[in-house]
C-alpha cells in the first residue's frame, strides 16, 4: 500500500518535459503561420494596387469591345455597362503557394463555406465620368440588350436597331424576377452574368434606357444553336413558349412600345455598406460616385479591411472618358482562407514531428531517470523519493499562493470596480444637479421679474401680458420636470415596454403627418425613401415618442426653405430608422456630446426645448436592445449640394 502511495504522490519527468516540449513547439508553429499569414495579406494588397492602377491606367482599351455589334444607337452605353464587371475577373490576385483558396468576389459552391467568399475575397465597383465631370454610368444590376420592333419582328426583319439597356434595381421586382429566371437556365451559367433566353419587353425609352411595364421570356429547344431567324419562324409557328416575367403599372399618358431581344447579357453588383474616414456610405459605388473627384487616388492602406481609389482619363473613339475604380478587400481574412490547406497540412507534420521527438525522449532519457528512481527508493529509507515528496509539497504551497493572491486581486478588482460606479455615479449627479440648476435659473428669474412687477403695480395696463408670460415659463419647466421624472424612469429600467405589433412606415407617415404644419412655417420639404412595408413588434407609444422628438429636432433646426429626408427600411435582422435635414454640420465634439442631458451644440440658439428629447430617444431605443447614429451628412437635389445633420436609429424587429 505504501508503495503505490508513493508511485501516485511522484510527478512525472516526462510529463512535465512533454508539456513544455509541446507548448514551445506550438508557439513557435504559430508564430511562423502569423508572419507568413501577414507576408501573404501584403503581397495581396501590392498586387491588389499595383492592378488597379494598371487597369484603369490602359490607354488604348476601348469603351467598346469587339464582341459588340458596332454603329447602332445606344453602342457606348452597352459598352461601358459591359466593361462594369470586368475587375471582377481581371483583378484576382496571384497566389503565393499551389495550395490556395480561389475566389474572384462571386459566389462559389467550392467549400462548405463558400457563401462567405464575398467577405473573404474582395468587391470592386466601376464609374465613367465624362470630360465635365459628369456621371455617365457606375456600377449597378443592369440587363443589357440589342433589339428590334414589334413591327420589325412580325415583318420577319431580325437586324437588330440599337442597344438598350434596363436599370433592374429601378423597376420593383425586376431583379428578384431575373434572380428566379437563373433557376430555371442552362446549367453552366456564371452567377456574375445574365445570360438570357429569348425576351419580349413592353414599357418605354428613356434615351437608351428601357423602363419595362411587362416582360415576357421564351426558352428554345436548342438555345446555343438558335439565331435570330430561326427563333423568328419558330415564334412565327407558335413554337416559342411565352410565359411572364414581370408586369408593372404604366404611368397613366405614357406611349409604349414593344421590342423583341435575343443577344442579351448583363452585370450585378453588390457590395455592403462602406465606412471611410468616418463616412459611411450605402455601397462601394456610392463611395466611388461620391469622392472620387476629391481622391484621385486613394488608399486606406489596412491589412485588415483596405480600399483602394483611382481614376484615370481615357481617349478613344468615342471620346474622352473618365475611368474610376474602386476596390474593397481584406487582405488577412483572405490570406488566412488561403492558407487554410497550409496551416492544417504543416499542423499535422509538426504533430507527428513532435510525436516521434517525444518518443525518443523518453525512451533514452526520462524512462531511465524513473526506473533509477524506482530502485533507490526500495533500498533506502532517505531515498530520492523523498525529495520528489518535499518538491511536491513546495509546489502545493505555492499553488496555494498563487490562488490567495488570485482571490485578493479579484477581491481589489471588486472593490476598484465598485468605487468606479460609485464615483460615476456621484459625477452624474451633481451634472444633473448643475445642469438643472441652470435650466431652471432663467424662468425662475422671468417669472420672480414679473411677479414683482405685478406686485408693486408697475404697467397695470400689461398685467395680461405678464400673467401670460408667467404662465408660458411655468409650463417650461413643468415640462422640463416631466420629462426628467420619465428619463428617471427610463435610466432606472422602470419602464414596462409593450409588445405591439405594427408598421413603422405607418406610424412614420402619420407622426410627420402631424407635424407638417410646423415644417410648412419654415417652408421645408419632407421627402421618403421607404422600403416595402415591414411590421415590428415593440412598444408603440414610446417609438412613436422616439419618431416625434427626432422628427420635431429635424424641423426645428432645419434652415429656412431646407428639406428633410427620411428613410425607413430593414437591414438584416433589424429595423432601421433615419431623418437627414439641411442644417451646418456639426462639429466633433457635438456629435460626441449630442445624447447628453441639457446638451445643446450652440447654446446662444434661442429655439424652445428642454434638452432632454435626444437623451429620450437614445434611452428608449436602448430598452428595446437597439442603437442610435448620428453623422454629418450632404444633401444633394439637382446641381444644389447643401450640408446635413442625419439621426438615426436601429432595433431588433
Amino acid at each position: 500500500m505504501k508503495k503505490e502511495k508513493q508511485e501516485r504522490t511522484r510527478p512525472s519527468v516526462h510529463r512535465a518535459l512533454r508539456r513544455r516540449i509541446v507548448a514551445l513547439t506550438l508557439g513557435l508553429w504559430l508564430a511562423a503561420m502569423v508572419l507568413l499569414t501577414w507576408a501573404v495579406a501584403a503581397d495581396m494588397q501590392v498586387q491588389i494596387e499595383n492592378k488597379v492602377y494598371v487597369y484603369t491606367d490602359i490607354g488604348d482599351r476601348d469603351v467598346i469591345r469587339g464582341d459588340m455589334p458596332a454603329g447602332l444607337p445606344g453602342e457606348l452605353e452597352a459598352g461601358m455597362i459591359d466593361n462594369l464587371g470586368w475587375p471582377y475577373y481581371w483583378l484576382d490576385p496571384e497566389p503565393l503557394l499551389p495550395l490556395e483558396y480561389e475566389s474572384n468576389g462571386v459566389s462559389s459552391d467550392d467549400w462548405i463555406w463558400g457563401k462567405w467568399d464575398l467577405y473573404f475575397g474582395y468587391e470592386a465597383a466601376t464609374a465613367y465620368f465624362d470630360e465635365n465631370g459628369e456621371l455617365l454610368m457606375k456600377s449597378g444590376n443592369y440587363l443589357s440588350f440589342v433589339y428590334t420592333t414589334r413591327e420589325n419582328w412580325e415583318a420577319s426583319d431580325v437586324e437588330p436597331l440599337g442597344h438598350g439597356y434596363v436599370d433592374l434595381d429601378a423597376a420593383p421586382g425586376a431583379m428578384e424576377a431575373f434572380d428566379n429566371l437563373i433557376d430555371d437556365y442552362p446549367a453552366g451559367t456564371m452567377m456574375t452574368s445574365l445570360l438570357l433566353p429569348m425576351l419580349r419587353l413592353t414599357g418605354w425609352f428613356e434615351g437608351t434606357q428601357f423602363h419595362p411595364v411587362t416582360i415576357d421570356r421564351a426558352f428554345p429547344v436548342n438555345f446555343y444553336n438558335d439565331y435570330p431567324a430561326t427563333l423568328n419562324r419558330m415564334d412565327g409557328k407558335g413554337n416559342l413558349e411565352w410565359s411572364n416575367m414581370l408586369t408593372l403599372d404604366a404611368p397613366a399618358g405614357q406611349e409604349l412600345v414593344t421590342i423583341y431581344t435575343w443577344e442579351n447579357g448583363g452585370v450585378r453588383f453588390d457590395s455592403d455598406p462602406v465606412t471611410v474616414e468616418g463616412e459611411r456610405y450605402e455601397d462601394l459605388a456610392d463611395l466611388l460616385v461620391t469622392r472620387e473627384r476629391e481622391w484621385g487616388g486613394f488608399d486606406s492602406n489596412n491589412l485588415f479591411e483596405s480600399v483602394y481609389v483611382w481614376s484615370k482619363t481615357r481617349t478613344d473613339s468615342h471620346g474622352e472618358f473618365v475611368y474610376a475604380l474602386a476596390v474593397r478587400y481584406w487582405p488577412l481574412q483572405y490570406a488566412a482562407m488561403c492558407l487554410l490547406p497550409a496551416y492544417l497540412v504543416s499542423l499535422a507534420l509538426v504533430g507527428l514531428i513532435l510525436l516521434l521527438v517525444l518518443r525518443r525522449i523518453r525512451s533514452s532519457l526520462t524512462m531511465p531517470l524513473e526506473l533509477l528512481a524506482d530502485k533507490t527508493g526500495r533500498n533506502a529509507p532517505i531515498t530520492p523519493l523523498g525529495r520528489w515528496e518535499e518538491i511536491r509539497a513546495l509546489e502545493e504551497h505555492c499553488e496555494q499562493t498563487r490562488q490567495s493572491l488570485h482571490e485578493a486581486n479579484t477581491q481589489i478588482a471588486r472593490l476598484n470596480t465598485a468605487l468606479d460606479y460609485a464615483q460615476n455615479a456621484e459625477e452624474s449627479r451633481r451634472k444633473l444637479v448643475s445642469n438643472i440648476t441652470h435650466e431652471l435659473k432663467t424662468p425662475l428669474a422671468v417669472i420672480h421679474s414679473y411677479a414683482e412687477g405685478l406686485q408693486a403695480g408697475i404697467a397695470g395696463d400689461k398685467r395680461d401680458q405678464y400673467l401670460e408670460v408667467i404662465l408660458e415659463e411655468t409650463e417650461k419647466m413643468d415640462a422640463m420636470v416631466l420629462q426628467m421624472l420619465d428619463l428617471s424612469r427610463l435610466e432606472a429600467g422602470r419602464v414596462r415596454l409593450q409588445g405591439d405589433q405594427f408598421s413603422l412606415l405607418g406610424l412614420t407617415r402619420a407622426v410627420v403627418e402631424k407635424l407638417a404644419p410646423m415644417a410648412e412655417k419654415k417652408g421645408l420639404r419632407i421627402t421618403y425613401g421607404l422600403a416595402e412595408d415591414f411590421l415590428l413588434t415593440a412598444d408603440e407609444a414610446r417609438l412613436e415618442q422616439v419618431i416625434t422628438n427626432l422628427v420635431n429636432n429635424a424641423i426645428k433646426y432645419s434652415t429656412e426653405d431646407g428639406e428633410i429626408h427620411i428613410n425607413v427600411y430593414t437591414h438584416q435582422t433589424d429595423a432601421c430608422f433615419s431623418i437627414d435635414n439641411s442644417c451646418p454640420h456639426l462639429s466633433p465634439e457635438a456629435l460626441e456630446k449630442v445624447w447628453d442631458s441639457f446638451y445643446r451644440a450652440d447654446p446662444s440658439r434661442t429655439e424652445p426645448g428642454t434638452g432632454l428629447g435626444l437623451t429620450i430617444v437614445k434611452s428608449i431605443v436602448e430598452l428595446h436592445r437597439g442603437t442610435c447614429s448620428v453623422r454629418n451628412t450632404t444633401l444633394r437635389s439637382g446641381e444644389t449640394v447643401t450640408a446635413g445633420v442625419e439621426f438615426g436609429f436601429r432595433i431588433p424587429m
